[in-house]
């Protein structure tokens, strides 16, 4: 701290505060579908239940197998929405190859066109220098009578 030379008292230098931490957010629910199902297994299975092939185990004596009726219903519904899910993702996958084979197509297309005219505008010159060649030859000959 330095002093204040006009007053002659001891210059307060104000304390810069770090701005408060920001508020901890809740974690967000699970949004696709195969969270969802994992949340589903995980809150009645456990996290560490039997899973062959990333799939719960089914037989008998099996968390699955004691579950009740609508908990069945409702896990049923959750795995159809992950085929859903999994078959709109490939639908759009396929889309989306679809829209670039068509601007590929696109361009392929404007290509061929400006070929072809430039090409007609060539075969158009050539004919007009061949026109100008025969017509430069017929004034030099002497007209027949």
């Amino acid at each position: 701290m330095a002093d204040d030379t006009q007053t002659g008292k001891p210059k307060v230098e104000p304390k810069i505060q770090p701005p408060p931490p920001p508020p901890v957010k809740p974690a967000a629910p699970a949004t696709g579908a195969t969270s969802r199902l994992r949340a589903f297994e995980d809150e009645h299975f456990g996290e560490d239940c039997v899973r062959i092939n990333d799939q719960i185990e089914r037989g008998v004596g099996s968390p699955y197998a004691a579950m009740t009726d609508e908990q069945k219903a409702h896990y049923v519904a959750l795995e159809a929405l992950v085929e859903a899910e999994r078959k709109g993702n490939e639908a759009n996958a396929a889309m989306s190859l679809a829209k670039s084979n068509y601007d590929a197509a696109l361009v392929a297309v404007d290509a061929a066109a400006k070929a072809v005219d430039e090409a007609k505008v060539k075969a158009d010159a050539n004919a007009a220098a061949a026109k100008a060649r025969a017509d430069a030859r017929a004034a030099r000959q002497p007209a027949k009578v």
